[in-house]
């Protein structure tokens, strides 16, 4: 008979593909002597056999079961017990790191009654409360999809009630009625922890094939049949108070390599908080002033992840009551720059070879290092801030009229003040040109220079017109699938090579006007042709 589990401290004779990148993960750094809650993991073996016959395979509740035992052991503290509860998260864990794409429940086990227990063994009736309507909102959206909508609607009308802006300011007695108001949203809501966890399992296996992991599989080409496995984990809270907290770091930064630590921090926070983008994180550096041991406890940890791995880490973290808990590590993703700086500065470090590091640079990531990008030793004034999501290209749109000198004058102010009319039109094209330098770098102009400004002229309206044209064909060839190429042959089109690929743009504009299609099965229009499909 098969065996699907196995305790974070015990040896498995599998690998990432058994245990999932988060299981092998916590159960390394469990063998390493690092700060991981107790646990075990459900392995991917277990997730196909479900996909498969519709239902848990034979056993595995019963190996559950089994090691939930040996958990309550571990911790003194009995799962579903309403004296002293057990609580367990149940994260999900594929061999292949799909973040965000699957489903996670926190706080399993507990129930009216157990969240009286809580509340007393912890002396914080507002952190027990708070724990509980966390599970009964997520165990309603990932479990039975009960709308997530109705839930934030009724945190934020309490909220407006009580002239609190975070969630954070709601009082202990301000949970209570939230936690009635949920179980009036959700009155399906399991009060028996085996029902919950077992249903949390099943939950997780099923969201390998939600829509977003399915989409997210295909775009990076990962495998369907892989699985996903399962790990439950003892909890530890970051929401009990302001020695508690929860964050997300990486070893190295991943947008530009620098062996610097990079990271996120929210106090009184659990996990989902960061993710889901509820509160502001600040910067991990904030742990210092805050929770310093923690903080000095997390830099060792990293320098020996690190150490262990070679290789730039993401991890997962929670300070609970000054202490830190490691949750997941794994292979930071990164940007291309940040590869190759990341892979000269470990060789320089004596982590890997210099064979390796040419390994470490995927081919198809040295295509971000050819996009056009802004070049930052000119110091240009930033308009905003923000996350990047590309690797760099900058486009945009100005209007002349709008540009103004360090003093804050336009060229049309020294209309009064007897500067000739030749003078103030060469300011106005010079505007335009700075106005419209977003434009020039789309379209690949950096090093040319820019035709002058005029924006009523006959080449600019042409201009308008070629980049209106561009931009619906480029929509055209994004939504445009294999069944749309085959009905627009059906259309009467020669053949289905002329509607266009991506793979070798046009040599001239004047081909680009003419041109059937980009690829290089494309020729030259002619008269009697069709025209082009809009």
């Amino acid at each position: 008979m098969s065996r699907f589990v196995y305790d974070f401290d015990e040896p498995s004779g599998g690998s990432r593909e058994l245990l999932g990148g988060k299981g092998i993960g916590l159960a390394e750094m469990t063998l390493m002597g690092l700060p991981v809650p107790a646990g075990f993991t459900i392995t991917t073996d277990a997730c196909r056999a479900y996909l498969e016959a519709g239902d848990l395979p034979a056993g595995l509740e019963q190996e559950v079961a089994d090691h939930v035992r040996r958990l309550e052991e571990t911790t003194g503290k009995r799962f579903g017990d309403p004296g002293e509860p057990l609580l367990v998260s149940v994260r999900s864990g594929a061999a292949v790191s799909m973040p965000g794409m699957m489903d996670t429940i926190l706080n399993l086990g507990l129930n009216d009654e157990a969240v009286e227990a809580l509340a007393a063994r912890t002396g914080n009736r507002r952190f027990a409360f708070d724990s509980y309507r966390r599970l009964l909102q997520m165990f309603g959206e990932v479990v039975d999809g009960v709308d997530p909508h109705r839930f934030e609607e009724a945190l934020g009308e309490l909220k407006q009630a009580r002239g609190a802006r975070q969630d954070t300011d709601l009082s202990a007695e301000d949970l209570e009625e939230l936690v009635e108001t949920f179980k009036e949203i959700y009155p399906g809501f399991p009060r028996n922890a085996t029902d919950q966890l077992l249903r949390a399992v099943r939950a997780v296996f099923d969201s390998w094939n939600t829509p977003r992991a399915q989409v997210y599989r295909r775009a990076n080409d990962i495998p369907d049949d892989i699985g996903t496995a399962v790990n439950v984990v003892q909890m530890v809270f970051g929401n009990k108070g302001d020695h508690s907290g929860t964050g997300v770091a990486f070893t190295r930064n991943p947008s530009t390599g620098a062996n610097e630590l990079y990271g996120e921090f929210l106090a009184n926070a659990q996990g989902e908080d960061v993710v889901a983008g509820i509160r502001t994180p600040q910067p991990v550096e904030s742990m210092a002033a805050a929770l310093p041991a923690a903080y000095e406890q997390l830099l060792d940890t990293l320098r020996k992840l690190e150490e262990r791995y070679r290789d730039m880490q993401d991890v997962e973290f929670t300070v609970e009551d000054d202490t830190l808990y490691m949750l997941q590590t794994r292979s930071a993703k990164r940007t291309a720059a940040a590869a190759l700086k990341a892979a000269v500065d470990m060789v320089e470090e004596g982590l890997i070879s210099r064979e390796e590091a040419v390994t470490r640079i995927d081919p198809a990531q040295l295509d971000q290092l050819l996009h056009p990008m802004i070049d930052l030793r000119e110091a240009p004034e930033p308009v905003g801030r923000g996350l990047n999501a590309s690797p760099g290209a900058a486009s945009g749109a100005g209007d002349p009229r709008s540009v103004r000198d360090d003093a804050g004058r336009h060229p049309r102010d020294d209309r009064r003040a007897g500067r000739s009319h030749r003078a103030r039109r060469h300011d106005l094209a010079r505007c335009g040109r700075r106005a419209r330098d977003g434009q020039a770098v789309r379209r690949g102009l950096r090093g040319a220079r820019a035709p002058r400004w005029d924006c009523n002229s006959r080449r600019t309206r042409a201009a308008r017109r070629r980049c209106d044209h561009d931009r619906r064909r480029h929509r055209q060839r994004l939504h445009r699938g294999d069944a749309a190429r085959s009905a627009a042959v059906e259309r009467g089109l020669r053949d289905g090579a002329r509607l266009g690929r991506r793979d070798a743009p046009a040599a001239c504009a004047r081909e680009r006007g003419h041109a059937r299609g980009r690829g290089a099965c494309a020729r030259i229009r002619r008269r009697g042709d069709r025209p082009l499909p809009h």
